[in-house]
Order: structure tokens, then sequence, then C-alpha cells
């Protein structure tokens, strides 16, 4: 593909939405999907982010695992 053709192509990229964004609640670091549940712990690496204070999440979006705080997993209700 042509250089400037990209450059012209990346330049007049925009977001259709904005993201929304509630403080405390837990989005997913991949796909910034918000349906995530608790996953089982597995191993050393769980045991050792639990003693740091975090927790094994999954996002049903994309199928990402990461590491979260403990706190809701929902958000809360939107008034």
């Amino acid at each position: 593909m042509d250089p400037v053709l990209l450059l012209w192509y990346a330049s007049n990229l925009a977001a259709s939405d904005r993201i929304q964004y509630i403080p405390g609640e837990v989005l997913c670091p991949r796909c910034l999907g918000r349906d995530i549940v608790p996953s089982l712990p597995r191993g050393w690496r769980d045991a050792l982010m639990r003693k740091l204070g975090k927790l094994p999440r999954h996002c049903r979006a994309c199928s990402k695992r990461f590491y979260a705080r403990p706190g809701p997993i929902e958000a809360p209700p939107r008034l």
C-alpha cells in the first residue's frame, strides 16, 4: 500500500462514539467491554496476584483474562 495513502487514511480516522467510563467500573483492557466475570484461580501467578490485591477476571466479549482490584463486577445503576 502506498505510504501517502496510508498516512491520509490514518489521519482521517475518527471515533464514532465516546467511551463512557464510570469510576470504579471494571473494563476489559483489550476491548473496553463491560461484560466482566470472575475467573477461577489457576496457579502460582494467580496466588501471587491475590497477595498483591488483584483478582483474576475474564471478559466474555473478547475472552481476555486479566487482573483487577476487587470491586463491583457490574456497573452501578444509572439514575
